[in-house]
């Protein structure tokens, strides 16, 4: 049996293709090499370069699906070395903490925090008023580009659905929802003018944090409500 060579690596590490195919796998599943061309318009030799890459560092592994009559596909899933991938920012994070709150007067030190921690891994363009599915599209951008492989949908006539397939600080928001209140509020403001809405949520066990933005007046923080996303999308 192969050693398995589990790193305790973070998106910050893995640069490039390997990014990608991760980012893919954590949003649509298993995937086949002749998948990866199609999605990410890249060559099958680097599709499989990638792949025997992320392999070895054991953060996928394969599995054989059936495909009708004859042999079955090969295909490619995250192990949990992988899934780790998306939530590893605990350490910079705590470090981050301890700085903050040791010169801090403020009430809630972890508000604080939790903002210093958004303004350190985001970067938006000016508000602008327009559709809300082009400011949404923005927001999904700042946010995927920090790590939490934002991505915008069209939802309706004149709304969108930012979907967010990573949390780096799941496990920290699980026990201090305040990270995900500012999450919220920085979203808000960034859409102002737009009605915002939560409406799945990683740390409360869904595949994503999913936001409904909607034409129309901002914006008051709404509780998470547990839909799951697969209907929260549609």
């Amino acid at each position: 049996m192969r050693e398995t060579r589990e790193r305790d690596l973070g998106l910050d590490h893995i640069k490039g293709t390997r990014r990608n195919v991760l980012a893919l796998l954590r949003r649509n599943g298993p995937v086949t090499a002749a998948g990866l061309t199609t999605h990410l318009r890249i060559s099958l030799s680097g599709a499989r370069q990638a792949l025997a890459t992320l392999e070895y560092e054991a953060l996928i592994e394969r599995r054989f699906v059936p495909d009708g009559p004859g042999r079955p596909r090969k295909a490619f899933r995250l192990t949990r070395a992988g899934e780790r991938v998306f939530l590893s920012d605990s350490r910079d994070l705590a470090g981050l903490a301890i700085e903050r709150i040791a010169g801090s007067g403020e009430p809630d030190p972890l508000e604080g925090v939790a903002r210093a921690y958004f303004e350190q891994r985001l970067r938006f363009g000016p508000p602008a008023r327009v559709l809300a599915a082009e400011q949404a599209r923005g927001a999904a951008d700042a946010f995927s580009a920090g790590g939490f492989f934002g991505k915008a949908e069209k939802a309706g006539t004149h709304g969108a659905l930012i979907c967010l397939y990573a949390c780096p600080i799941a496990e920290i928001a699980r026990s201090f929802p305040v990270f995900c209140e500012v999450e919220h509020e920085i979203l808000a403001d960034q859409l102002e003018g737009h009605d915002l809405k939560r409406i799945a949520h990683i740390p409360a066990g869904d595949e994503a944090c999913v936001y409904r933005v909607a034409a129309g007046r901002a914006h008051g923080v709404s509780a998470p409500s547990g839909q799951p996303v697969a209907s929260a999308a549609k």
